[in-house]
């Protein structure tokens, strides 16, 4: 989107506080994190990958002391995961993914589950995505759920 002459556009706004925020911490962890994956998730909508990377590599920095949020590191992973996944870097993606499972045990998230499933398909391995897909039936609220016909 290019704005008009003499008006900031949201991502001229967006990538000067993050560069504010990432060279200059308020000090205050919990509102850092806080704000690191705000702006990562505004970065990932105007699809600037690189700089929402680097945005979740500091917010999971500042996680690992966070102790008020014990989710934080698990809820960055996934974040990173789905968006190298954006970014079509399936193979890093899939790395992460398999680091995710060895980290955090049990079922996945449902979105990082449909990204998995995403993946598999995105690479030509639709009988893998079909069985992913599958698995995550029950999982989906009943308005999701994918129609079926048998």
């Amino acid at each position: 989107y290019q704005g008009a002459p003499g008006k900031v556009t949201i991502g001229e706004v967006a990538d000067a506080a993050a560069e504010r925020l990432l060279a200059a911490p308020s000090g205050d962890g919990e509102f850092d994190l806080a704000m690191l994956e705000r702006l990562a998730a505004l970065q990932g909508d105007l699809r600037n990958t690189e700089q929402q990377l680097a945005l979740l590599a500091r917010a999971r920095e500042l996680a690992i002391h966070q102790r008020d949020d014990a989710a934080a590191p698990a809820r960055i992973a996934a974040a990173e995961i789905a968006a190298l996944g954006q970014a079509g870097r399936y193979d890093e993606a899939e790395l992460a993914l398999a680091d995710y499972r060895r980290r955090y045990p049990g079922p996945l998230p449902l979105r990082l589950a449909l990204n998995e499933a995403r993946y598999a398909s995105d690479r030509g391995r639709l009988d893998e995505a079909v069985v992913l897909l599958a698995a995550l039936q029950s999982r989906l609220p009943a308005e999701q759920r994918l129609l079926r016909y048998d």
